[in-house]
């Protein structure tokens, strides 16, 4: 199962509780996809842009990225079909069940990289309504045709930190969201607080 990565803080800003899925290429990628992942989550937080991040290169099973994916090469190579598909039900289920539980999601893109999963979580959040953010290596002349159909050409971006800097305006409120943007943590816990409050005494 993935663990849900917190910010060090909260703040005050419009994504504060929001909660970002990562996704990207990690069977082909030659970091299992760790680095971009892990340079994003950092970049937010240096822009004091305080999201929950569900990174499925962050396991709390006790097995790293590297484990999983020896795995999974390892039943290719023994021709354990059966093992492989029953590791790969279990994992989908729970890449698409953190794309359902996210309120938007990043995505890193990059043709030189064979992607499969990614595409079928992007897909899932376009379904759902629900902003998706790409990072794609070389820039927007080299995305894929068919995702200008289904990605905003303006949630496009070259590196990671021009995509902080969209949600940095995000977050300070100089951007506007529109209706995909369905922000209903920090209500919630708006309201748990005040209910709390209430029950305790105090304004």
């Amino acid at each position: 199962m993935k663990s849900i990565i917190a910010p060090p803080h909260d703040d005050d800003g419009i994504l504060s509780l929001s909660v970002a899925y990562l996704s990207g290429p990690m069977d082909f990628a030659a970091d299992g996809g760790v680095t971009w992942r892990k340079r994003i989550i950092r970049e937010c937080y240096d822009k004091n842009i305080m999201l929950q991040f569900l990174d499925p290169t962050n396991k709390n099973n006790g097995l790293s990225v590297y484990d999983e994916l020896s795995y999974s090469k390892k039943c290719r190579e023994e021709g354990r079909w059966k093992d492989l598909t029953d590791h790969v039900h279990e994992f989908r289920r729970e890449d698409l069940r953190c794309v359902d539980y996210a309120d938007f999601i990043i995505a890193y893109i990059d043709t030189n990289v064979h992607m499969c999963g990614s595409y079928d979580e992007i897909i899932n959040a376009e379904r759902e309504h629900k902003p998706i953010l790409a990072i794609i290596n070389g820039g927007k002349k080299k995305a894929p045709t068919w995702l200008f159909d289904i990605i905003n050409w303006e949630e496009m971006f070259d590196t990671t930190i021009q995509c902080v800097e969209h949600l940095g305006k995000i977050n300070t409120g100089k951007m506007k969201t529109d209706k995909r943007w369905v922000l209903l943590r920090k209500h919630l816990h708006y309201i748990a607080t005040t209910s709390e409050r209430k029950q305790n005494g105090t304004n």
